[in-house]
Parts: structure tokens; C-alpha cells; sequence
């Protein structure tokens, strides 16, 4: 019998990159194990372990019966290391712990001499198999480093003597069971426990031992043993969890059993392995799982908080992580006052950096932060408070600073970035290779005075979570919206330069209109002026009224040919107006197709450009000329007269009229007074007629394109909601992926919303009114500041409600206009008596009328709240929310500096330990961090302690390790211990996570 004794699990240093997966075996035997079947390898794994042995090739190929425990612990140890890769095995006999202290002892003696790493990579774990009085069989897996009562020998005084070695422990554990003395019989188990499956686990805590339950679904298992009433009972046991799964197969009742799936059963999920059963060495390792623990017993516990995230059943964990994504160390040297130049391992799913005040930490992530090429050590705000920044200025109290010492980072795919530390602190590397959040950056993203940051960063990942197909070749979210709404745009545009043209169009025709009394009031004055004249009419001799009424005559028609001259020149000037527009017109078209060109051109079209290409048409200033042409004939003809011409001229009239006034036989003085007469007469005649013409048109014409105007501009007007409704629904397209993710998500997922709304800048259109267009001293129902911003508040709030139906919202701007002509007795009142000096009912129309006021805006909610009225912790709940769960395709390291920083505890137990916890499979993530439940409760894979002392060199020291370890390689306290003593809650955050588990604290 070998010496007993208690050996610790070897490390090469404090520095453990804490659970990784290794492969565990938990159903190992030895030579001592009724069925064992020995030895037959192959001659160059026989050859290997002749020579490491020292055993004889036929001692090793053999059933190893006549063999010494001690010969054959070395075989066994030999061939575990260098002929598997196995990381744990328990050796659970049947019965029997004979054998177990020999391997344990040799396998501790090598890891302490050999400097080979394999042999301080495997771990034994003693254990036994017993059969239960229900006959269900179940492996005893005991804590290799225990140190309960029942490990030691008691004089008659309650005094320890000695402790036992692993090979008493086993029997003494049998004998306490009630197994009976004979434990064989012809090579088989001859007995069982006298208790039952309950009652075992009920010994877990006085023997510290974790119970597996075997070919659970075989005669002798779990499943098919044990009646209804003890399965359910057994499985509702705290330390029930660890199942032996290789014989379900299509067992799809016991499958959710095990999957906490039968109600009756209750929610516990048990942690499915895969053993050996191995029946000899050769055999050990050729079923095994996947556990992702510490080597030690309590990472072997671990399993039963985390059963499905740690364990995995089948030929390599899932990896999610690319190598080049997953930094595998960091080594800072050339610092000696500040950092030891040991390589620095890091786990590849979640590292907690912890650590009192000033003690380091942020000195870690940032020497991480600044070789993976973090783009805020470009940003000076959020580097010049930095660890880095103060370590690199020379002080008395700071000799020598960081500058010029080495960081190099190593990759899990074997990449190396080398980084020399200078000040500034500015890293030309591109791209990052890392996200770092530094706590000012988290701090500024959640101040409310900054409510755009976090807006951005949202905007940011939204367009990354777009398909590529999708992003029409923009970089930014920014840009896409730019692209997608260009035509929007574009429609926006002309319908409020339609308006404006209507606006000008009405402003005209109601000057017009406006001098309708006016001409009416002098058209009934002229005909009284008329017989005025008449009435005064100079006599004249008889002899000359022949002439006279010739004369009378040829002024009417040639008054006629003055009217056709002026037509035509009036045609002519609209003419030139015409094609004035249309060599405007020519030159955007021009434009047009110069820009249509090129975005042809973009799409692989160019050579298709003349099929698009938009022509004026080419008769179009010919016949304009022609008609110009035409009419300046036709004044001349009309002026001037043609010789083969019958019709009068203006200058054939003119000659008659001096012809016949020539013949008059008048005196000089009756002579100028008959001309008078004539001239005034003429004059208002001609007054007369135009007057008729005004009058008519302005009934006729322009008061009906008044009216059609008017009812144009307000169509034009809704017009504009209609487009903004457009860009609405089209921004809403582009949230559509990521509210699909959230949607199928968790509740605090569900809480972050999307929203797009049509804003009116009602402020801007009140102000503006109120100082620049509306006389507050003249009469009118908005006098008061007040009075206007509420009824265009009122406005939109209709408008809004109505969802911008054109019917219900034509009636509402009507109100709205309605209520400016009318003060607030009701009395009529015109718009003009309510401006200010110098505006005109145009700039009212132009101020009511503006939609340049109207925008389409979004918002992103949390809990139905705007972000930018979220409280900090809110923020910091979106932040993370956007980072661990939104932000899915960025998978470089992301690095955090305290994220609970602006949250309650509450809000990070209940909304972001399932983030950290879901995010580290797919993403590796390193924190500093005060708060316990961000260590114990995301399960992290590794915890970095950090140390510092002014009086020492260096003056910063790291341990680390599993969070799941207890004892350091030194046999310190581990670094549970450390999580409990530096993270104010840490033994309540470890207390709670057992207490849901119903497990006893470690």
C-alpha cells in the first residue's frame, strides 16, 4: 500500500487561463476492476511505453494480474499521457477503490519532476462504482483533495492520527454504505448497498462526492431500474444532475426528462456526459465529453450550474470564434517598475478583470486595448484621464515611465502584433482589431447631455445588421438614408416649389381681383362723363358736321387697329417669355441628362445613355419664330399698311384724319376746342371698354383660377405628407431585420423598439410668425404669445391623429386657415389687417403654407421611452443590450470597462447576465468590473485578479484562474475566494446562483 498523502493539482504559474474544454473520462478502471481485460497496443505505442515504464513488453501486453500497483500505476500514467488526450479521468471500479492512491501518487511525483506540461495536464479523480438497493448503479466521483472527517484515522481520544490514502477511503465509504464484506463473487459484483438511490445522495456533503448515473437508460440504470415515484424523487435532488447519456438513443421520453421538459419532473436540466465503462487501460478515453472547468473537483460541480453551456457530447466543441478574433495572451516587458514580463493567458469566451481601487486593472485592458489597435487612443478625451497616459509621464514619484516598453499580443491563430508604448498615445493600426469601451466612452454614451451618441451607435449597428445586398453600396447608415430617399427628396422639392408658384399666382390674382370695385365703381362714372362731354360739346357750323362725323368715324377704327397692335405685342412679349422658359428649361434638361449619364455609367449602363437621353423637341423654336415672325408683320401691316393692302392702316387713318380736319371750316380757337373734345371723348371711350374687358376677365378668368388655385395648393400641401409618409414607411424598411431579431428575442429585448414620426418644427413656425409676420397690436385671435403655438400645436395634433388621411386632414388645415379670418368674437376679418408694415398676404401664404417645417424623423425606445429621456442606467442597459445582443456581426474581442457603471444591480441581474452569458459563445469579451453577479452569474470562464503596490517591482501583479477555483497552485486561497473578498456581494452572488441550484456552498 502506497504512503497516503494529498497532492495539489500542478500549474507552471498563478496565471491559468481558467475553464477551456478538455476532455473527461468519468467511468475509468484499473487492474482491479472485476471485468478488466488488460493490454494489447500496438508495437510503437508498446515500444514508447516499454521504454517509459521500464516494464517488461510482456507485462504491459498482458491482463496486468501479476503486476505490482506500483508498476501498474506507472504503465498507467505513461500510457494516459502520451497515448490520449484525455485531461480527467475517475477511476470508478465496481466495489472497490484498490489501486487508486498508487496512480495518483506516481502521477503527482512526475507532474512535480518531469518538466513535460502533460503530466500536470491529467488529473485522476478517485471514485466508485456501487449498485443501490433499488439496483440502479451510480458512480461515486469523490474530491481528490478532500478533507472531510471521514478521510482520516481517529485515536480513542478523537485525535487525528494519520489520513488515508485513497484505497481506505474507497472501502471505508463501502463499508459505511453497508456494502457487504464479500464484494466479489467469481469475478462479478456480488453486492449492493443496503441503501437507496435517495439515501446515497444524501451523503454527498459527509463524503464529498458527486454522484453520475450510468448507462441510464440500460437494465441496471436510472430510467428503467427505479419506479415512477423514486425517479422523480431522486431526480429532484440537488446533486442529481450528471447522467451517463451514450444509451438513450431514441428515448424521447427520458430526453425531456433531462432536458427539463416534463412538467411533473419540474425545469432541471441535467448535464448529459459520455464514460468509457472502460474495461481495461486500452479502453479509457474512447468514449469521453467535453467539459469546459477547471481540473478539479469543483469544476467538475460546475456543471450542474452550467449543464448544457459547459458540457459537450461528440469530436470538438462548437467554435463559434475565428482564431484570428480571439486573443490568446498579452506580455508587457522593458516595464519592470510596472509589469512582470510572464505571458499573460486569456480565456476565449468571457474574462472578468477584478481588482480593488487602483489596482491595475484598467492598466490590463488598455495595454490589450492599445496593441489590438482600439481606435479611441486616437480620441484624447477618453485616453488623457488612461492608466497608460499618467504611467507615461515622467514624475518623481514615476522614474521610469512606460514609454518605449513592449506590448505583444498573441493570437489564438498564432498572429502576433507587437506595439511599442508612446506618447500620445496615437496607434496608426487599421483596422482595430478589438471594440474597447473605456468607461469614459460608456459614461459619455449614457450622458443626458449627449443624446446623439448613443443614437449614432445604434445607427451604426442597424446598417450593420442589414443584409450587404441590401446597403445599395452606401458605408454608413447615414448614407443609405441619403440614397433611399433621394427621389423622396426629389418630390418633396417640386411640390413645394408648386406651391410657392401658387402662392405667387394667387398673390396676383388677388391684386387683380382686389381693384374689381374700384374698375366698377369708375366703369359707372364714365358713361356720366361721357354725356358731361356730349353736353359740352362745341358748336359747330352745318356745314362741318359731315366732317365731323367722318372724322368720328375713322377714330373708331382706327382706335380698332390700335387694339389689334397692342394684342400682338402683347403675343410677342409672351413669346419671348416662352422661350425664355424653354431656353431655361433646354439648359436642366441638359443638366438632366448630364447627371443621368453618369449614374447610367454607374450601373454598367453608359453605353445605353442615348436611350435615355432627353431631346427638346427640334421644331419647338422654330415655330415659336415663326410666329414672331408672323405677328411683327402683321403690326407692321397693321401700322404701316401693305400697297396691295384694302385694309386701313394706322398710318393710312392718320393721313385721312388730317385730310378731313384739314377740311373743316373752323376757327382756330373752335378748332382746338372741337380736338379737345374729340380726345377727351376718345379717351374716355377707350377707358370705358377697358374697363368692360378687366371686369370681365377678372369675373371670367381669374377669379375661377383663383379659386382653382387655391383648392391646388392645399391638394399640393397634403401632397407633402403624403411623400413624408413615403420616407416614413421606407426608414421603417430599414429596421425591419433588427426588429425581427428583437421581436423573437427576450422581453428586455422586446422593450427596444423602433419608431418614425412626421415632425413639425412648431416652435420655428410660431416664432416666425409671431415676430416676423403677425402684428400682435392689431386686431386678431393670436395676439397672445401663446394663442398661435397652441393652435398649431392643436393643428398637428389632429392632423397626427388622423394619420394624415387627406380627407380629414383637408378639413383640418382648412380650420386652421378659417380661423385667421375671424377675430375672436367671430367678427370677419382680412388677413391683411393683422400683418405687420410692409408684409403682404403673399408672405402670410408663404408662412402658412411652408413645408419645410415638416421632416420625417425616427426614434429608438427603450421601455416606450425616447433615448434621449432615458435615465443614465437605462443607457447603460441600451448600451449593453446594443453591444452583446444587437451588435451580431462583429466579432473581434470586445473589451469593457465596468458596463454596470450607471446600473442598479437589479437591472444586471435580471437584463444582462443572459446577454454576456449568450454573446461570449460567438464573441470573446474581457470586463473589469465591481459587480459580483457580472462575474459568478455570467459564468465566467476566467477571472484575472488584479494586484498592485507602490513598494514592490513590479509594481502590478495578476493571478487568475477559474471562477470555480478555490485553491491556488501554492496553496493559497483561490480565486473564489478572491471574488468573495474584493467584490462586495461576491459571497451573496455565489450563494444565490447554489441556493437556486439547492447546492450546498463550496
Amino acid at each position: 500500500m502506497s504512503t497516503p498523502t494529498s497532492p495539489q493539482p500542478f500549474e507552471p504559474s498563478p496565471l491559468s487561463r481558467g475553464s477551456i474544454w478538455r476532455k473527461w473520462d468519468l467511468q475509468g478502471c484499473t487492474n482491479h476492476y472485476c471485468n478488466y481485460g488488460g493490454l494489447n497496443l500496438q508495437p510503437a505505442q508498446l515500444e514508447l511505453l516499454a521504454t517509459l515504464t521500464g516494464l517488461a513488453k510482456d507485462q504491459i501486453n498482458s491482463d496486468h494480474r501479476t503486476v505490482s500497483d506500483d508498476e501498474f500505476a506507472r504503465l498507467y500514467v505513461e500510457y494516459l499521457a502520451h497515448c490520449t488526450d484525455l485531461a480527467v479521468v475517475a477511476i470508478t471500479n465496481h466495489n472497490t477503490g484498490r489501486g487508486i492512491q498508487a496512480i495518483m501518487d506516481f502521477l503527482h511525483t512526475k507532474a512535480r519532476e518531469d518538466a513535460n506540461p502533460r503530466y500536470r495536464e491529467l488529473h485522476i479523480f478517485p471514485g466508485v462504482e456501487i449498485g443501490v438497493s433499488d439496483k440502479c448503479h451510480i458512480l461515486i466521483v469523490f474530491n481528490p483533495s478532500t478533507k472531510n472527517t471521514n478521510k482520516y484515522q481517529y485515536d480513542q481520544n478523537g485525535q487525528v492520527t494519520r489520513e488515508l490514502n485513497w484505497d481506505e477511503y474507497v472501502e471505508r465509504f463501502l463499508d459505511a454504505i453497508g456494502v457487504p464484506p464479500q464484494r466479489f463473487d467469481r469475478g462479478k459484483p456480488a453486492s449492493s448497498t443496503t441503501l437507496s438511490t435517495c439515501q446515497i445522495l444524501e451523503l454527498h456533503e459527509d463524503w464529498e462526492f458527486l454522484p453520475v448515473f450510468p448507462h441510464i437508460d440500460q437494465g441496471d440504470g436510472w430510467y428503467k431500474e427505479l419506479p415512477e415515484n423514486l425517479r422523480k424523487e431522486s431526480f429532484r435532488h440537488p446533486v442529481f444532475g450528471i447522467v451517463d447519456v451514450k444509451t438513450v438513443g431514441g428515448n424521447t421520453d427520458l430526453g425531456r426528462i433531462l432536458a427539463g421538459q416534463k412538467g411533473e419532473y419540474g425545469s432541471k436540466v441535467c448535464a448529459q456526459v459520455e464514460t468509457s465503462d472502460a474495461h481495461s487501460i486500452g479502453q479509457i478515453g474512447s468514449r469521453f465529453t467535453w467539459i469546459k472547468a477547471d481540473t478539479t473537483f469543483a469544476g467538475l460541480r460546475q456543471i450542474l450550474f452550467e449543464p448544457t453551456e459547459r458540457v459537450h457530447v461528440g469530436d470538438s466543441p462548437l467554435a463559434l470564434k475565428r482564431p484570428h478574433e480571439v486573443i490568446k495572451s498579452v506580455r508587457v516587458t522593458s516595464a519592470p517598475d510596472w509589469f512582470e514580463p510572464v505571458e499573460i493567458p486569456l480565456n476565449s469566451d468571457l474574462v472578468a478583470v477584478i481588482g480593488g481601487r487602483g489596482s491595475g486593472k484598467s492598466a490590463l485592458v488598455e495595454v490589450i486595448a492599445l496593441a489590438a489597435g482600439s481606435e479611441r487612443f486616437n480620441q484624447s478625451d477618453y485616453t488623457k484621464e488612461s492608466f497608460l497616459a499618467k504611467a507615461c509621464k515622467k514624475t518623481p514619484g514615476n522614474p521610469n515611465p512606460l514609454i518605449g516598453s513592449k506590448v505583444e499580443l498573441v493570437w489564438q491563430s498564432g498572429d502576433v502584433d507587437p506595439v511599442e508604448v508612446l506618447y500620445p498615445l496615437r496607434q496608426p493600426r487599421s483596422p482595430e482589431k478589438a471594440k474597447y469601451l473605456p468607461q469614459k466612452f460608456v459614461e459619455r454614451l449614457c450622458d443626458p447631455e449627449n443624446p446623439t451618441e448613443i443614437q449614432h451607435e445604434m445607427e451604426r449597428v442597424i446598417f450593420q445588421r442589414l443584409d450587404p445586398k441590401d446597403r445599395q453600396g452606401a458605408s454608413s447608415f447615414q448614407e443609405l438614408r441619403q440614397i433611399i430617399t433621394q427621389k423622396i427628396n426629389l418630390k418633396e422639392k417640386k411640390l413645394r416649389q408648386s406651391i410657392q408658384l401658387l402662392n405667387q399666382r394667387i398673390a396676383e390674382a388677388r391684386i387683380r381681383i382686389a381693384t374689381q370695385s374700384e374698375k366698377q365703381a369708375e366703369l359707372e362714372r364714365k358713361p356720366l362723363e361721357l354725356k358731361r362731354l356730349d353736353e359740352s360739346k362745341p358748336d359747330l357750323p352745318p356745314e362741318s358736321q359731315a366732317d365731323v362725323a367722318e372724322l368720328d368715324r375713322l377714330r373708331s377704327v382706327r382706335n380698332q387697329i390700335e387694339q389689334q397692335v397692342s394684342s400682338r405685342h402683347e403675343q410677342l412679349s409672351a413669346l419671348e417669355a416662352l422661350a425664355t422658359r424653354i431656353d431655361l428649361f433646354a439648359e436642366d434638361v441638359e443638366a438632366y441628362n448630364a447627371d443621368v449619364s453618369l449614374q447610367l455609367e454607374a450601373l454598367g449602363l453608359g453605353e445605353q445613355a442615348e436611350s435615355f437621353r432627353v431631346q427638346m423637341p427640334p421644331s419647338a423654336k422654330a415655330i415659336l419664330k415663326t410666329r414672331s415672325a408672323s405677328l411683327r408683320d402683321e403690326i407692321s401691316w397693321l401700322e404701316l399698311g401693305q400697297a396691295d393692302q384694302a385694309i386701313s392702316s394706322l398710318a393710312s387713318l392718320d393721313a385721312q384724319l388730317d385730310t378731313v380736319s384739314n377740311r373743316l371750316q373752323l376757327s382756330q380757337t373752335k378748332r382746338a376746342a372741337f380736338e379737345k373734345y374729340q380726345t377727351e371723348r376718345q379717351t374716355v371711350g377707350n377707358t370705358i371698354t377697358s374697363l368692360q374687358q378687366e371686369i370681365k376677365e377678372i369675373a371670367e378668368v381669374v377669379q375661377p383660377r383663383l379659386a382653382t388655385d387655391t383648392a391646388d395648393r392645399l391638394e399640393r400641401y397634403l401632397d407633402v405628407f403624403d411623400v413624408l409618409q413615403e420616407e416614413r414607411q421606407t426608414l421603417e424598411g430599414l429596421y425591419t431585420p433588427l426588429r425581427a431579431v428583437l421581436q423573437a428575442g427576450s422581453d428586455v429585448d422586446k422593450k427596444l423598439t423602433f419608431a418614425s414620426r412626421i415632425n413639425a418644427d412648431l416652435t420655428k413656425q410660431n416664432q416666425q410668425g409671431l415676430s416676423e409676420l403677425l402684428d400682435r397690436t392689431r386686431r386678431g385671435r393670436y395676439r397672445e404669445e401663446a394663442a398661435l403655438g397652441n393652435a398649431l400645436k392643436e393643428f398637428f395634433r389632429r392632423i397626427e391623429e388622423s394619420e394624415f388621411r387627406r380627407d380629414e386632414a383637408r378639413a383640418i388645415a382648412s380650420d386652421l386657415y378659417q380661423s385667421f379670418l375671424s377675430d375672436a368674437e367671430g367678427n370677419p376679418l382680412r388677413i391683411t389687417e393683422q400683418l405687420r408694415k410692409g408684409k403682404v398676404e403673399r408672405d402670410f401664404d408663404d408662412w402658412f403654407f411652408s413645408t419645410e417645417l415638416y421632416s420625417v424623423s425616427y426614434s429608438i425606445k427603450f421601455d416606450n421611452k425616447d433615448l434621449e429621456l432615458l435615465s443614465p442606467g437605462q443607457k447603460g442597459i441600451v448600451l449593453l443590450l446594443l453591444y452583446l445582443e444587437i451588435e451580431q456581426e462583429d466579432s473581434r474581442p470586445l473589451i469593457i470597462d465596468q458596463p454596470e457603471e450607471n446600473l442598479d444591480n437589479i437591472s444586471i441581474y435580471d437584463n444582462l447576465i443572459q446577454y454576456f452569458r449568450k454573446r461570449k459563445r460567438s464573441r470573446q469579451i474581457i470586463t473589469i468590473t465591481h459587480n459580483p453577479n457580472l462575474v459568478v452569474n455570467t459564468d465566467a470562464e476566467q477571472v484575472i485578479v488584479a494586484d498592485f503596490d507602490g513598494t514592490r517591482s513590479p509594481r502590478i501583479e495578476y493571478r487568475s484562474g477559474a471562477l470555480e477555483n478555490t485553491v491556488m497552485p501554492d496553496g493559497s486561497l483561490g480565486i473564489r475566494h478572491d471574488v468573495c473578498r474584493i467584490l462586495e456581494g461576491g459571497a451573496e452572488a455565489f450563494r444565490r446562483r447554489e441556493q437556486k441550484y439547492s447546492l450546498p456552498p463550496i
